[in-house]
């Protein structure tokens, strides 16, 4: 009669904590930074993240310091390139199509930045998506909640 040699339970707990880190290392989200408030003003930071197939994840978090409502939206944030250029921001759906690993976008995407409004003295923040490559500003066109005129915020890179 043969016998069949079981892996011991400590080497599939380390076998399953490993795969659960190599998928979390691959599909990890930047962090979320919101910056300080300058009163007056509707100020933005970024966070990017690693490349997922053609695609990057970026953080924004943008703070309201005016007596205004903002409307923040992900359709209405571009990234800047070195050579200046505008980039538009990707929908989740081409996100996940671009990259080739939708169940990676899809985690990712829990935290998207999506439509949030800013209302006086609040922070809103989260998840946008562009094409793989260097971004070294966003320019977010926040809506103003009344006469829906666009002011453009930048977002520089958190230190």
């Amino acid at each position: 009669m043969k016998t069949r040699a079981f892996p011991s339970p400590f080497s599939l707990t380390a076998l399953c904590a490993a795969a659960f880190l190599v998928s979390c290392a691959s599909a990890s989200a930047p962090r979320v930074v919101i910056p300080d408030p300058s009163p007056g003003t509707v100020s933005a930071k970024m966070s990017v993240g690693r490349a997922i197939g053609g695609v990057v994840a970026i953080s924004v978090g943008v703070t309201n310091a005016t007596d205004d409502e903002y409307v923040i939206d992900a359709d209405r944030i571009e990234g800047v390139d070195a050579g200046g250029a505008r980039i538009a921001s990707l929908t989740v759906a081409e996100a996940a199509e671009r990259s080739g690993d939708a169940d990676a976008i899809n985690r990712i995407a829990q935290g998207e930045l999506g439509r949030k409004l800013a209302k006086p003295g609040d922070s809103v923040g989260g998840i946008v998506f562009f094409p793989d490559g260097t971004y070294y500003s966003l320019r977010v066109h926040a809506a103003h909640g009344t006469s829906g005129e666009l002011v453009e915020v930048v977002a520089f890179k958190a230190l």
